[in-house]
């Protein structure tokens, strides 16, 4: 009422020619006003007041409801008729709410108070838990334009035990770093909120969806999260979670977990080796379960205990991908995962090679089960501690399916065989990093002499240091391009159309390099002389400049008319190319 009286007196004070006084009563004959909802949209364009009993000399303005001295807003009129008024609403009339008065002649009357809002927030518990920290925010379930505005300590906002059941309207609360939202039966958070938050902690809660990020809108705020305890959510994809640093999920009962995207090079993220990743699969065997990760960062992972170990025993099916990259905004600021599928984890492996699995068995068989694989224990065995050379050579095997459950070895020997092709990076350990209690820091050699081979890449191998695929004459395709610390490769005596030998620079450029040249005794590949063949060598092109000790096989190839793409290293896996020759 003292609002009120304030406006009156302020206005009464105004006297408007050219409308003569009506007879009326103090609604000034008005009635069945309609106000509308205002939004920063609103500012500096028409809005329509509805009604009854409007006439063309209707004048409105705004009025502050704090009292003081500021003076009232007149408004702009655009359009009068009987059931509705048009006014241009200022766009200075920033605040939350203002009276609206109307104006005839010598006479007013309110007409009420028109607020500005920005959405709605249906959940009555979360209204009240945020209205005890601001209370003029809400207008009903209307939230007020300043909500945007408001800042919380430390960022956070602790709505734990609220009996919420939704957080719709949250997102316009913009200020939001660190949501606490446990026991509370809510069963999604809005996507707007989740894409600002750096912490996230939805203990025990009704959560079955949780939308994080996507290819278009990657999360690169998100550091911390923990939703133990809620149940009923089944998936979790932290795929575009590019600086995620600690997730928990226990007891939780999750059917899928993707957690790729996680290169020590992009600044750490999650922990492999620490209590900052764990969570908790489902017990429902009749479920599809599947946990998604690198194949580095898998082969990191390998003890006898954790949350990885827990979910292979558990019957949960954990894939390995490849790890490559790419900086889209060309200022390495982010980089998007692209891996390919490599190898798949189960608590009991099969190894389909009769040939290979004998020849395994007889090594340990103590981790076997019939004939299939306790992984678990063939990752842990004791056996490669002090046999660090796996010789499997002329033993007629033909697929390695299966080896990558053993680890631990530095030397792996497939002389002999009839491979066909190879992704070696599918079967032999690819990390650099210590892990578990046996140290399997990757294969250092690898030997597939006569082996009957088509094809080779190796992926990541950090750590080989030598390769050697000679006389194999079937090997046409041969791809090392992410072999680190290769010293020294021999392909000779096979007839070549493809091999990539480029990201080998920088504190890395070892392969027959030493004092300022290379040796080429230990860089020995040749090209088929099938000119009718399409083929190409892709180099460094600092490497295959460098003076060469003997004669270099790249000089070779551009002779025989072999198609020589040379590259700059820009960055992993990321080179440029900078001339090339036929």
């Amino acid at each position: 009422m003292k609002t009120h009286f304030y406006i009156l007196l302020m206005l009464g004070m105004v006297f408007l020619l050219g409308c003569e006084d009506e007879k009326l009563g103090t609604d000034l004959g008005v009635t069945n006003v309609v106000l509308p909802d205002i939004s920063e949209e609103s500012l500096g364009t028409e809005i329509t007041i509805q009604g009854n009993g409007f006439i063309d000399c209707d004048v409105l303005a705004l009025s502050s409801l704090s009292g003081g001295t500021e003076q009232p807003i007149y408004m702009e009129t655009r359009e009068v008729a009987s059931d509705h008024i048009t006014v241009l609403y200022p766009s200075t009339a920033t605040k939350d709410s203002y009276g609206l008065v109307l104006v005839r002649g010598s006479k007013m009357r309110t007409l009420g108070v028109i607020n500005s809002t920005i959405g709605v927030m249906p959940d009555e518990n979360l209204r009240n838990a945020l209205s005890a920290l601001f209370p003029d925010i809400f207008k009903g379930e209307k939230i007020s334009s300043s909500a945007k505005y408001v800042t919380f300590t430390d960022g956070t906002l602790n709505i734990s035990d609220k009996n919420i059941t939704s957080l719709e309207g949250l997102e316009y609360f913009s200020n939001i770093r660190k949501l606490i939202c446990n026991n509370n039966d809510i069963s999604e958070i809005p996507a707007e909120v989740l894409s600002r938050l750096s912490e996230l902690t939805a203990q025990n809660t009704g959560l079955t969806k949780l939308e994080l990020a996507t290819s278009e809108q990657p999360n690169t705020t998100l550091v911390s999260l923990n939703i133990d305890g809620s149940t009923k959510l089944e998936s979790v994809d932290l795929y575009y979670c590019y600086n995620i640093e600690k997730f928990s999920a226990l007891n939780c009962k999750l059917v899928y977990l993707d957690v790729r995207n996680y290169h020590s090079i992009y600044g750490g993220c999650l922990n492999y080796n620490s209590t900052d990743f764990k969570f908790t699969f489902s017990d429902d065997a009749s479920k599809e379960r599947l946990l998604k990760m690198e194949s580095w960062w898998m082969d990191s992972y390998y003890s006898n205990s954790g949350s990885i170990v827990d979910a292979i025993n558990n019957g949960v099916t954990v894939e390995g991908y490849d790890w490559m990259h790419d900086y889209p905004d060309g200022n390495n600021n982010y980089y998007y995962s692209y891996g390919k599928y490599q190898k798949t984890m189960k608590k009991y492996g099969e190894i389909p090679d009769t040939n290979l699995r004998n020849a395994l068995k007889a090594l340990v068989p103590d981790v076997f089960d019939g004939d299939k694989v306790l992984t678990v224990a063939a990752l842990n065995t004791e056996y490669f501690k002090n046999n660090t050379t796996l010789d499997l050579s002329n033993k007629g095997i033909t697929n390695l399916e299966g080896l990558q459950y053993f680890c631990g070895y530095k030397n792996l020997i497939l002389d002999g065989n009839n491979l066909g092709e190879i992704d070696l990076s599918k079967y032999a350990i690819s990390t650099s990093y210590t892990a578990g209690p046996v140290d399997e820091k990757g294969i250092q050699t690898f030997s597939a002499k006569n082996a009957g081979l088509t094809k080779l890449i190796s992926g990541d191998q950090y750590m080989i240091t030598s390769i050697d695929v000679s006389n194999n004459p079937g090997l046409a395709y041969l791809d090392i391009n992410r072999c680190k610390s290769i010293t020294s490769l021999n392909a000779s005596g096979c007839p070549l159309t493809y091999v990539d030998l480029r990201n080998l620079a920088g504190t890395y450029s070892v392969l027959g390099y030493s004092g300022g040249a290379v040796d080429a005794s230990k860089v020995q590949f040749s090209f088929t002389n099938s000119s009718s063949t399409q083929r190409k060598l892709l180099v460094e092109e600092w490497w295959m400049d460098s003076p060469w000790n003997g004669t270099s096989p790249c000089i070779t190839a551009k002779n025989q008319g072999v198609r020589i793409e040379r590259y700059e290293y820009i960055g992993y896996d990321k080179d440029k190319m900078l001339s090339s020759f036929n």
